[in-house]
């Protein structure tokens, strides 16, 4: 059994697309002013969007993988189609834009342990934890991929688990470490 961490899929809102720039955006979908062209275009870049994740998801996750899904999932009722097609068990934390789908989960927060370290894991960095050293976050989206964060106690580390950083996949504790002890080394380096 492995264990993967991702955040903010936005199954079935179709608008992330253009705001992150994700793949599905293809030439002349957008008009002058960013807007869709039309809504045929933008429900269909939406299909795209939500199959290019399952299959991201399930190229990795197998039966029996554990999935930290930490906010963000979907927009709307057919957000849970979409979780009856990805492999493993999943569990749901809640984003800012989770309240209308069905996935119902009241988890905002959860802590977990991999080997020595306690993790925080929570989907806005704004309620980040200074008491661990390292929280798992999302909402940023592609904005940053690990960052030194002010809570209202001190500094703490974040790492951004989005489907934006991660090329859409879910990832390991071990993929996750690997690139915060690369971005901790120039951070140490700059401070010197």
């Amino acid at each position: 059994m492995n264990t993967y961490f991702t955040a903010d899929f936005h199954a079935y809102h179709s608008n992330i697309i253009r705001y992150c720039n994700r793949p599905q955006l293809k030439k002349g979908d957008l008009d002058k002013k960013g807007n869709w062209i039309s809504e045929y275009i933008k429900e269909q870049r939406g299909k795209e969007m939500n199959e290019f994740l399952i299959k991201r998801w399930n190229d990795r996750v197998k039966e029996g993988d554990l999935v930290f899904h930490i906010g963000d999932f979907g927009f709307g009722k057919k957000a849970f189609d979409v979780r009856k097609r990805l492999n493993g068990d999943i569990i749901f934390l809640q984003g800012n834009h989770d309240r209308n789908n069905n996935i119902k989960t009241r988890i905002s927060r959860i802590v977990i342990r991999i080997g020595k370290d306690y993790i925080n894991l929570v989907h806005n960095p704004q309620f980040a934890d200074s008491k661990f050293r390292i929280n798992l976050i999302g909402h940023v989206h592609g904005a940053w991929e690990c960052k030194r964060v002010r809570t209202h106690f001190g500094f703490t580390d974040c790492i951004n688990v989005g489907v934006d950083v991660w090329n859409y996949y879910p990832v390991t504790y071990n993929e996750l470490m690997k690139r915060y002890y690369k971005w901790r080394k120039g951070y140490d380096s700059k401070k010197r």
